[in-house]
């Protein structure tokens, strides 16, 4: 299946939960019409609900779908699906004992249909909705599950729905892919591992292998195995699992030891691709895509076992190095702090006290390192944000402990050192842009949260009344993007009056001419004003411009 298919199959899972809450309702005799929405769901997921809507004959005469003719133009879905109308305007107008749905999409119809009766995609990537992928999916590959089978997928699918990597279209191709291979070999487990891929995570058969016959219907525990091989998902950007960039010449010398000393051997195309990942250019590319999505995680980890397991002697040892070439002569309590570290390095923004303070005591010492500062920062911090100007050849970067600034800190803002430093060197000195890295996270954030982000905050990164937009923002949550709310288009759609007005000037005289419609009362007047001051005209706001013979329409 194509990744289109996946985007359908989304919609018609849509359909299967919008059926389950209507199938009675609309049948029974006394049903007069009602109108429902559906939020957040892309065109072509809108198309498969269509096309599923029409596997189901009873149902859909009983049905009127009322989808924009201009956003789902591409989708070639039948006329009587389509409207020139607004959701709004949809909604307004008589059902005719049909159950009438709409789509939010136009982007300032979220106020107005707020109070509709609607299903939310995020209503549908739900735990409670499960089943419903699971009828969906296995009637499309035409699979049939076993009793113990089905409760096992039920419980990876609902563990997968509690973390950040359930993203409806990828979700779907999991299932897909997972119910393909169970068809092949019969166990769950080992299929949902072959699966991975579909959500941007090495493949690995044995990943839930660890997990206990009697919690496989435990959705816990599907989570807990997610989460812990999630981790491995950096290595598809080149770094480790503590977002450490990984060091070419290391992964040189450790593609040298696989070839010569490791036992059993690697199969030799696994090492071809480990070779083609460390030459890719960049970080994701499709080099690492095909060594961590193509060759199963039981072959791959050895290419970076020998650089994760060394990386923590590594990082101690090039601490003391850097600090002995500066001169710098460490205290009986400072070297505890380097011997422990030299044990085990804690998860980044989980460094001690000891550790902090060690750190800021030799920053100026390790910063000579930039790639030793850089693990320093990430271990310290946690929080990276990476900044870069058209005319340099090195990313800038300014690393913020935002702890610092919680009410549990008596700091003053002036006693807080944030400064930027030089990161690592630009592949094409054109890429410009900014990238904000969060870690250690304090609550979860699931999409929903970045939906209200979109809508509410990143709607006003720009002003409405510039002619072009400052910055160019792009949201994304596990690759999928979030469109952020039009705003100079919702001010003037809500705007409580129209006013079209002509400036002249007469024998020396200025002359305001125009028209005020007031949309929502549905009245209009006109005006006339020729005694304008230039305080008149300044009081009109700096967006309205005047010249002589010129018409301009504003909005008040």
């Amino acid at each position: 299946m194509q990744a289109e298919d996946f985007d359908r199959l989304v919609g018609a899972i849509a359909l299967k939960c919008v059926r389950d809450k209507f199938r009675a309702r609309v049948a029974d005799e006394d049903f007069d019409g009602g109108f429902h929405v559906l939020s957040g769901f892309t065109p072509r997921q809108l198309a498969g609900f269509c096309e599923a809507l029409l596997r189901f004959p009873e149902f859909a005469s009983k049905v009127r779908i009322q989808f924009s003719a201009q956003l789902l133009s591409e989708e070639r879905l039948p006329a009587e699906f389509l409207t020139s109308q607004s959701a709004v305007k949809v909604r307004n107008d008589p059902y005719e004992g049909k159950l009438v749905v709409a789509a939010e999409l136009e982007k300032d119809a979220g106020t107005s249909l707020s109070e509709s009766d609607r299903t939310d995609i995020e209503q549908i990537r739900n735990e409670a909705a499960a089943d419903a992928w699971i009828d969906q999916l296995c009637a499309t590959t035409d699979v049939q599950l076993i009793e113990d089978a089905r409760r096992q997928l039920s419980a990876a699918l609902r563990g997968l729905f509690r973390t950040a990597r359930s993203n409806p279209k990828s979700v779907c191709a999991f299932l897909f892919h997972a119910l393909k291979h169970y068809e092949e070999q019969g166990r769950i487990t080992r299929a949902a591992g072959q699966a991975l891929a579909s959500l941007d995570l090495p493949l690995w058969q044995k990943c839930f292998s660890a997990i206990p016959d009697a919690k496989l219907n435990q959705p816990s525990a599907w989570e807990k195995a997610f989460h812990s091989h999630a981790t491995n998902s950096a290595y598809l950007h080149k770094r480790d699992t503590r977002n450490v960039i990984l060091d070419p010449e290391e992964m040189r010398g450790r593609l040298d030891e696989l070839r010569e000393t490791q036992n059993p051997p690697l199969p030799e195309d696994v090492l071809t691709a480990f070779d083609a990942y460390i030459k890719a250019k960049g970080t994701r590319s499709s080099a690492t895509e095909r060594l961590l999505f193509h060759f199963d995680w039981e072959y791959v980890r050895h290419c970076f076992e020998k650089t994760k397991a060394s990386q923590t002697a590594d990082f101690v040892q090039k601490t003391r190095d850097v600090l002995h070439a500066d001169d710098v002569t460490l205290t009986e309590e400072e070297d505890a702090v380097l011997d422990e570290l030299s044990k085990q390095l804690p998860r980044p923004g989980g460094a001690s006290e000891d550790v902090i303070d060690f750190f800021k005591t030799h920053v100026s010492s390790i910063s000579q390192d930039p790639r030793l500062l850089s693990q320093w920062e990430s271990l310290v911090h946690g929080t990276k944000v990476s900044c870069e100007d058209l005319l340099e050849a090195r990313w800038n970067l300014l690393e913020i402990d935002w702890s610092r600034f919680s009410h549990d800190s008596d700091e003053l803002l002036d006693e807080i050192a944030v400064e930027p430093h030089a990161g690592e060197a630009k592949i094409d000195r054109k890429e410009q842009g900014t990238t904000i890295t969060i870690a250690a996270l304090n609550s979860r954030w699931a999409r929903s949260n970045l939906l209200e982000f979109a809508s509410n905050e990143a709607a006003k990164f720009n002003s409405p009344f510039d002619e072009e937009k400052r910055y160019r923002v792009t949201l994304r949550f596990n690759g999928e993007v979030i469109p952020i709310l039009d705003f100079d288009r919702m001010v003037l759609n809500n705007a409580h009056a129209h006013v079209t007005a002509t400036f002249t000037v007469e024998r020396n005289e200025p002359h305001l001419r125009g028209k005020v419609d007031y949309r929502q009362h549905k009245k209009e007047r006109t005006f006339h004003l020729s005694d304008i001051s230039l305080d008149t005209l300044r009081s009109l706001g700096p967006t309205c411009r005047f010249t002589t013979r010129s018409i301009y329409r504003f909005f008040a």
